[in-house]
């Protein structure tokens, strides 16, 4: 256990600066959130169980990151794509998220 994180604040997260499937180096976990694994912890990172099953992945197994986060230059939550269409090369803004299918939106 440690102090908060500059970047993350309380929300548990994994060093894993490898490959690919080579084992993350730790698990940084805050006092404050095991403090309030029953209240805010849970409404603002999700269930405890949850949050634990996905950080030992990365630790345990080498997962890569799920999804992204703002502001995040190594995992962001958006990046650009360029594709080739109609013709000529567009640059799109894809979302950083683990899914099986596109995600459609708007910006309103």
């Amino acid at each position: 256990m440690d102090k908060a994180n500059a970047l993350y604040g309380d929300v548990p997260y994994t060093l894993q600066p490898g490959a690919c499937g080579e084992r993350g180096e730790y698990i940084h976990i805050t006092p404050t959130y095991l403090t309030n694994l029953e209240t805010t912890s849970t409404t603002k990172i999700g269930q405890s169980g949850k949050v634990f099953v996905h950080e030992w992945a990365k630790y345990r197994y080498g997962v890569f990151e799920e999804y992204g986060y703002p502001g995040d230059p190594l995992y962001p939550i958006f990046y650009r794509e360029e594709v080739y269409e109609g013709g000529e090369v567009v640059s799109k803004l894809v979302t950083n998220f683990c899914t099986n299918i596109a995600l459609k939106g708007s910006r309103v």
